[in-house]
């Protein structure tokens, strides 16, 4: 039963989930878009208990309690009171994890029903020793991070570790809300507005500082080449990055594919590190079959793509953020293993093909340089591939603006 509402209304969707929805930018596996994450559990199973600690974290973490209703033509967020019976099957009848394996992505292979649930468990138990628990989660509450935030929160639960409540959802909706609506949030709107469309001068507040608990590398670009090169391209200093950021991340890869999403919402702030839920604000900037090898070229085209997409995203009235997602296509994942019975749990990979896993960039403008700060959680990325990347796009954006001066930390 919904009986519990966002400030008693329901929550409309972004302009990002909503290209979700209609498989704007993938297709039908966009519409769709699970995110799904297993781990391999060792040791007697207490069935009750898991079955309270999945529940209980569902009450504690408002959004694996969402639904997506449409009303009138539009999608809105709604709360459940709590989790249907159906949301965690227990199953015995599998022999090996490529059993388990099949049948969880199978288990999401057809229609999903966005009003009915958009979070699921299913623990699978191939031996009384050994079990498998898959967490499935749609991209509309949730991102990769969030996943291994509600993971860890259910095996924190059955072994009974202390553990403080997550800040909820709807305070962190609050408090984008009342950021948006203040001076310094609706200049980053409009500072964003101007940026995505072209260059403009070097000011605005655009930038703000690295996350203070995770790790970062950095790299310092002189501004005075940076915007005048970006005078002569017409396009903004933040472009001139981005497309330094694509060719780093091309060539770590070893593809000429690389998606960079233009992130409207981060939940930045210390209290909401644990707080499951996502708001999908983000344009995506993908480049696929592109010229890297003609950089000012690529410049151009980015900037094309860039501005094509501005067009037809709907600005949220929840704060934009002035970091990027970049995108990683593959698995560069370096999880954190839980503990489950007092042993190492080990990470499923699912061959799902939706797979993008994130870093973030930082890009804090100033007077004689801007400051770029790649930033990663070293629990959960590989701090070594941030440096590289880092690295390379200090190297890009000297080629591109012509200048030795970038410092590399």
């Amino acid at each position: 039963m919904i009986t519990k509402l966002f400030d008693g209304k329901p929550l409309p969707i972004s302009r990002g989930q909503e290209a979700m929805i209609y498989g704007e930018n993938y297709g039908a596996r966009d519409a769709k878009a699970i995110l799904i994450e297993g781990r391999e559990l060792y040791g007697k199973l207490d069935v009750q208990k898991m079955t309270e600690s999945i529940y209980s974290a569902a009450a504690d973490q408002e959004a694996l309690r969402m639904i997506c209703v449409k009303e009138d033509g539009k999608y809105y967020l709604q709360l459940r009171d709590k989790l249907d019976s159906g949301d965690v099957v227990f199953l015995r009848d599998h022999d090996n994890k490529n059993d388990v394996i099949r049948d969880v992505l199978e288990s999401v292979s057809g229609s999903v029903e966005l009003d009915k649930s958009l979070f699921r468990v299913r623990v699978y138990s191939l031996s009384d020793e050994l079990h498998i628990i898959a967490v499935i989660i749609h991209h509309l509450i949730a991102d990769n991070i969030t996943l291994s935030v509600v993971m860890s929160d259910i095996l924190s639960r059955y072994e009974g570790k202390t553990r403080s409540v997550p800040a909820p959802f709807s305070r962190f909706i609050q408090e984008e809300a009342q950021f948006a609506a203040s001076d310094a949030g609706m200049k980053q709107i409009e500072h964003w507005k101007k940026e995505m469309e072209g260059y403009i001068p070097l000011k605005g507040d655009g930038g703000g500082v690295p996350y203070d608990v995770i790790s970062s590398t950095s790299f310092k670009v002189p501004a005075v080449k940076l915007t005048e090169i970006g005078k002569e391209l017409k396009v903004s200093p933040f472009v001139l990055l981005l497309s330094a950021a694509h060719i780093a991340l091309g060539q770590v890869q070893g593809s000429n594919d690389t998606t960079i999403g233009l992130a409207f919402a981060n939940r930045m702030d210390r209290k909401f590190r644990e707080t499951a839920g996502y708001l999908a604000h983000m344009v995506q900037n993908r480049m696929k079959d592109a010229d890297r090898s003609d950089k000012i070229g690529f410049v151009k085209a980015v900037a094309k793509k860039m501005s094509q997409n501005i067009r037809d995203q709907r600005l949220s009235h929840y704060a934009p953020g002035a970091r990027v997602n970049i995108g990683m296509q593959g698995d560069p994942l370096h999880m954190k293993k839980d503990l489950f019975n007092g042993k190492e749990t080990v990470r499923i990979p699912f061959d799902f093909d939706r797979n993008v896993d994130y870093l973030m960039i930082s890009i804090v403008p100033g007077a004689e340089s801007y400051t770029i700060y790649l930033i990663c959680d070293p629990a959960v990325y590989s701090l070594d591939l941030a440096r590289r990347i880092t690295k390379g796009i200090a190297d890009s954006i000297s080629e591109i603006i012509g200048s030795e001066d970038c410092l590399y930390d």
